[in-house]
């Protein structure tokens, strides 16, 4: 299916012959837009396993250079013990740890791998940390990309650090944090050439996350009322949400679900946003969660937008709740997911407990992120 990136902010239009991060007239965000003006054109390929399954409506022009590590078709499960225990109708998970690096990072690493290996591009440099950092780490091997991660040497002994440096990336230690290894790591490509990813302002990932959605769509008999998620950047509120009104456009759903964002009180600015309330980030801030330590995300506006539309809300939780639930969890489901996902359920907890989420609606938690993937608290 043909298509084109448009920007958010002036609606200019981009063609796919390069890698897109940012609007060419006025730097603004991109937004993919794929032609549907054909009726009954269809939105996946039969028989097809993964994120190749929908390439009719992803960014990626021919099949064959789809990068998979088998990624995608993860289950939904219910949970009855957590819906008794929080007193509310039905309980579901999608299992998004189960990818093939332990996180739902890998369904956008793998859009954003196959376009590159469709645009030619054999190397690039990102943050070479977290989860992000593992997966792509992980599918730039399968595409025989390169990869320059760039990382704080203080997280040298990190073992999602130790994993990337293992799968042969050209790794860059910077004295300080996140931020000075990103200036460095800009400037760097500024000097070399090298593509700077930046995963967290680009289209293709989101699209690879909107693969969520199709699948809820194709694996529950009718859609969940509320969907609740941990927020950092918004790639997986928004890759629901690009996904659902795909569906809805199409005619296969008449509605879309509650989307709900959880954030921690350390790093809240979406619920300060959500809330018209002003929120400022302090160097000592500190939380658990290390997958939403994320000051000023980019799509902030956008994702808060889409969370109120659809019926949504915006809530932020302390660490202290969210550990108790990664052992809630645990012990109510047998289900061991990373302090970062485990602020969804803290979070969802207290919108049944302020009545946000009526106790006679069901709920579908998106568990993005493996228990084994963090130090054990």
């Amino acid at each position: 299916m043909s298509f084109k990136f448009t920007c958010i902010k002036c609606s200019h239009s981009h063609d796919q012959s390069q890698y897109r991060t940012l609007c060419i007239m006025c730097g603004g965000l991109l937004r993919a837009q794929y032609d549907q003006s054909k009726p009954n054109m269809p939105y996946s390929i039969p028989n097809k396993h993964g994120i190749g399954k929908y390439q009719p409506m992803l960014p990626i022009t021919n099949p064959d250079n789809i990068v998979t590590m088998g990624e995608g078709n993860t289950p939904i499960i219910e949970l009855a013990s957590l819906a008794k225990h929080v007193a509310i109708q039905e309980v579901y998970a999608k299992l998004e740890y189960v990818n093939p690096t332990g996180s739902f990072k890998d369904r956008g690493n793998a859009v954003q791998t196959s376009v590159l290996k469709e645009l030619g591009i054999n190397r690039l440099a990102e943050i070479g940390a977290g989860n992000t950092g593992h997966s792509l780490a992980s599918y730039c091997v399968r595409a025989g990309i390169t990869m320059d991660g760039f990382t704080s040497i203080y997280e040298k002994d990190s073992s999602k650090v130790k994993v990337i440096e293992g799968t042969g990336a050209h790794m860059h230690w910077i004295e300080g944090n996140k931020e000075k290894a990103r200036k460095a790591m800009t400037l760097y490509c500024k000097e070399t050439g090298i593509l700077d990813l930046t995963y967290h302002l680009n289209p293709y990932f989101i699209e690879g996350n909107k693969t969520m959605a199709y699948e809820i769509v194709e694996q529950m008999d009718s859609l969940p009322e509320n969907i609740v998620m941990t927020v950092g950047n918004g790639s997986q509120l928004l890759g629901l949400w690009w996904g659902f009104n795909e569906m809805k456009s199409i005619g296969r759903i008449a509605s879309i679900p509650k989307l709900h964002g959880v954030q921690s009180t350390a790093f809240q600015p979406m619920v300060a946003a959500f809330h018209e309330k002003k929120w400022q980030h302090d160097d000592n801030n500190y939380t658990i969660a290390v997958g939403i330590r994320i000051p000023a995300p980019p799509r902030l506006e956008e994702a808060v937008k889409a969370c109120k539309q659809s019926g949504g809300h915006f809530i932020a939780v302390p660490d202290e709740e969210t550990l108790d639930w990664q052992q809630r969890l645990n012990i109510l489901e047998g289900l061991f997911v990373e302090a970062t996902t485990s602020v969804a359920l803290a979070g969802a907890a207290r919108m049944i407990e302020n009545k946000i989420i009526p106790s006679d609606e069901n709920i579908l938690f998106i568990l993005g992120g493996s228990g084994f993937k963090e130090p054990i608290p």
